[in-house]
């Protein structure tokens, strides 16, 4: 439509532009590539691109890579009620692995998560991963159930909150559950992976690409309202500590304890789940099935090469941090020290170990240490500068630039050509028109002296 009245209104050099940004961009989005589009297009587009099916039909991880034998493993999946977790769950306890669950919900509806799934999944207690309570009863009732060692965790709860909703501790909910609750029980886990006989134990964190859309200043604690700001700012934030946590955690317990943890972030991309309402209304083109979702998040698990720090998008594709995602912030050691810290020494310190015979003033100085701690974190920070988050644009523009440049030296190549033709076209009526003068002064004179030399003997004709 735009070609159209840019043609009907008789502007041609528009409808060239955009005719040829229509098809500079149909190309690009026909032949798209994550790894191949690194330069050229923005880290933030490139992202979001990689996460719908449409434009990433690369399958890195296929259901027939997964081992046949899974007897031997112990799983611990949270968030495993529906959707990917669910998924997940059926796929490696299938194959025989030990799957336990960490899910909320009502004992019956644990009882028939657990019958649906099968005799190989245990689910020994509640989880609700937005209440410290929650997760010390849970971690406590492993070893009554007979769970002694896990040697993979996949960390997968989510729940997207359109208002805003506080948590414990004052904190936003979407953050307390999918970061702060995980970390929490990662912490808390520890005992239970090391005594794992395998060489390593694995441990996804689930991200998102949406990591790239948080707040400017990165990470936001938040603490009221006004704060939220847009919904999907809030739950970017919460993808974002994910992917934070995962470097710091990853680089405290390599140096800890040598190759015997491969922590690893996971963006499984855009899923059709129960997760939030608008999904169940998104075509398959731009929404992966749960079974997708699942080898996603499980590829890190299962693959035999994996390295600890890593990042994966949709269908087992291992990616770069600085080179395709969020890297202002991904890479920034500063920020992740600073989330480290907020939770080891500000959160977890001060009130989640607080014994639960505590009275309840206690309590209360503890969440108010804790509060402060993170408003202080809040404070720290006040984002990457105007040019850093311009950076990330750089590939783009540049391309932008050079199809612009290109454009318009066309253009202007074409109205040069146009105005010598013109140029030409004058010069020839000119020549053409004093070629006429000169031929209409030379029969004028011509004329006038045939009409002076005969007129005497026209007269004497005359009087004859």
């Amino acid at each position: 439509v735009a070609l159209l009245m840019a043609f009907l209104n008789g502007r041609p050099f528009l409808g060239s532009i955009l005719a040829l940004v229509v098809l500079v961009v149909g190309i690009l989005l026909a032949t798209f590539d994550m790894i191949g589009t690194r330069g050229l297009l923005p880290v933030r587009l490139r992202t979001a691109l990689n996460t719908l099916p449409l434009f990433n039909s690369d399958r890195h991880f296929h259901i027939t890579d997964m081992p046949d034998d899974l007897h031997n493993i112990t799983i611990l999946i949270t968030g495993a009620s529906s959707g990917i977790g669910h998924e997940a769950a059926r796929l490696v306890a299938d194959r025989g692995a030990k799957v336990i669950l960490g899910t909320r919900g009502t004992l019956d509806r644990l009882k028939s998560i657990q019958q649906e799934l099968g005799d190989r999944v245990l689910v020994p207690a509640p989880l609700d991963l937005g209440s410290f309570q929650s997760i010390r009863n849970f971690v406590g009732s492993l070893a009554p159930a007979g769970i002694d060692k896990i040697d993979l965790v996949l960390l997968n709860a989510g729940k997207m909150i359109f208002s805003y909703e506080e948590g414990e501790l004052g904190i936003e909910r979407m953050l307390a559950v999918h970061h702060i609750g995980h970390a929490y029980l990662f912490e808390l886990l520890m005992p239970v992976m090391l005594s794992s006989p395998r060489p390593n134990v694995r441990v996804v964190f689930v991200s998102s690409s949406a990591h790239a859309f948080s707040y400017p200043e990165g990470i936001r604690f938040n603490s009221s309202p006004e704060s939220f700001g847009i919904y999907f700012q809030a739950y970017a934030n919460s993808k974002l500590a994910n992917a934070l946590y995962v470097r710091a955690l990853s680089h405290r317990l390599e140096a800890a304890y040598p190759t015997k943890f491969i922590i690893t972030a996971v963006n499984p991309g855009a899923v059709t789940t129960p997760f939030a309402w608008y999904q169940r209304y998104v075509p398959s083109s731009f929404s992966a099935s749960p079974q997708d979702g699942a080898l996603s998040v499980l590829s890190p698990l299962l693959l035999s090469e994996v390295d600890t720090d890593g990042y994966y998008d949709p269908l087992g594709l291992r990616l770069d941090w600085t080179l395709d995602t969020a890297y202002w912030w991904t890479c920034d050691s500063s920020l992740q020290d600073r989330l480290w810290h907020v939770l080891n020494r500000g959160l977890f310190r001060a009130f989640c170990t607080a014994p639960a015979t505590a009275k309840a003033t206690e309590a209360a100085a503890a969440s108010t240490a804790a509060k402060a701690a993170v408003a202080s974190a809040s404070r720290a920070r006040s984002g990457p500068g105007l040019f850093a988050r311009m950076r990330s644009f750089t590939g783009g523009f540049t391309l932008a630039s050079a199809i612009g440049f290109y454009l318009i030296f066309v253009q202007l190549q074409g109205m040069t050509d146009e105005v010598r033709s013109a140029v030409h076209d004058v010069a020839v009526r000119q020549a053409r028109l004093e070629d006429k003068v000169r031929k209409i002064e030379s029969s004028s004179s011509a004329a006038a002296v045939t009409v002076t030399g005969s007129s005497a003997p026209q007269q004497a004709e005359g009087r004859d």
